[in-house]
């Protein structure tokens, strides 16, 4: 495709789009709404504290003797040593979180692009808190299936970060990964505005695909279209499915992520130099590999419907969201406010130079 086809094409996709808000406006209303609500239920207590986490992690000065039981997973993945802090956050923080780590660490400098690439092929996983809350207790009625699922996508990635070590290639080490800032309540601080940002960032993207599932809602077989788009409201569409059915598309969706998720890990990478493309073929690979996981786990374990009724309320309430997550709201539009002198100081500077 030439670059006028492609420009004729956003073009006309843009001009959709517009007609599609004007006309079925009541239905993005009530999209953005349900995002919302998604974000103060699920999101924002989910992912904050991660967010922190990676964002202190990656600027830091670390101590490499508590990870030493990671750094072995770096060598399975023929990756540094210094990186088994993303990996950690990625296991247990979810898909951005990790990503996060990997465009701090390569915008600063202390890591290559091309490992940036191998590393964000082999770091990129769905939480064990979304998996256990969302998706067990949610969708099926028992958190005990979504660790079982958060197992099998664990060993899942495992394999796909030891195929992405030996077929792709990594740049040379930039010197001790470990050191970093020693002002570590400097840090903390840089850490929580930092995830301040991110997080509002996610929720934004998860409002407007929240949006663009709506719209797609009169269409055959928008459940399955809704879990590509994004995986929460995608489980959420798959509550009194049948419980094969539920499992593999939960499956699915948790393990690709969908295109909220992409467009997270593309907005976190920034201008950091790490390219996306090989990401989405080894992506596929892992979702293949969780489904094998998981059938043949199911199929040995002998996991039923009986066991774990795919009958449970929806993940989203149609109420406002609870005085917690309204709270977090509130802090972290408060944290993003503090934060606009310095950059609309940093953009003005910038704008000088040009």
């Amino acid at each position: 495709m030439t670059k006028k086809m492609l420009r004729t094409a956003v073009t006309g996709a843009a001009g959709i789009c517009c007609f599609l808000v004007l006309k079925e406006n009541e239905a993005v209303m009530t999209g953005v709404k349900r995002g919302m609500a998604l974000c103060l239920e699920t999101v924002i207590p989910s992912l904050f504290l991660f967010m922190i986490l990676a964002e202190f992690l990656s600027t830091a000065d670390l101590s490499p003797a508590l990870f030493w039981p990671v750094r072995l997973v770096c060598r399975l993945f023929r990756l540094p040593e210094e990186t088994a802090p993303v990996i950690l956050v990625s296991m247990a923080g979810g898909y951005p979180a990790g990503a996060k780590m990997v465009g701090n660490l390569v915008g600063q400098g202390r890591l290559g692009p091309l490992t940036g690439e191998k590393l964000l092929c082999s770091c990129v996983c769905c939480s064990p808190a979304f998996l256990a809350g969302a998706v067990g207790t949610g969708l099926f009625g028992d958190n005990r299936l979504g660790l079982f699922l958060y197992g099998c996508q664990l060993a899942a990635m495992l394999c796909t970060g030891i195929a992405a070590g030996f077929l792709m290639p990594s740049d040379k080490a930039k010197g001790d990964l470990w050191a970093g800032d020693g002002d570590y309540a400097g840090c903390f601080v840089k850490a929580v505005t930092g995830a301040g940002r991110s997080v509002l960032t996610v929720c934004l993207f998860v409002m407007v695909f929240s949006a663009a599932q709506n719209l797609l809602r009169p269409l055959p077989g928008w459940e399955v279209m809704s879990g590509l788009l994004e995986v929460s409201v995608g489980c959420d569409a798959l509550s009194g499915e049948p419980f094969r059915k539920a499992l593999i598309l939960s499956t699915v969706y948790t393990s690709l992520g969908g295109g909220c998720v992409w467009m997270q890990l593309y907005c976190f990478l920034g201008e950091s130099g790490v390219r996306m493309r090989k990401f989405l073929p080894f992506r596929m690979l892992h979702c293949f590999l969780s489904l094998f996981f998981t059938l043949t786990a199911a199929k040995h374990l002998k996991l039923e419907q009986e066991v774990f009724s795919s009958f449970a309320q929806p993940l989203i309430s149609n109420g406002s969201g609870s005085v917690t997550a309204g709270v977090s709201l509130v802090m972290l539009c408060l944290m993003f406010l503090l934060t606009l002198p310095r950059r609309q100081k940093s953009c003005t500077e910038r704008g000088s130079v040009v």
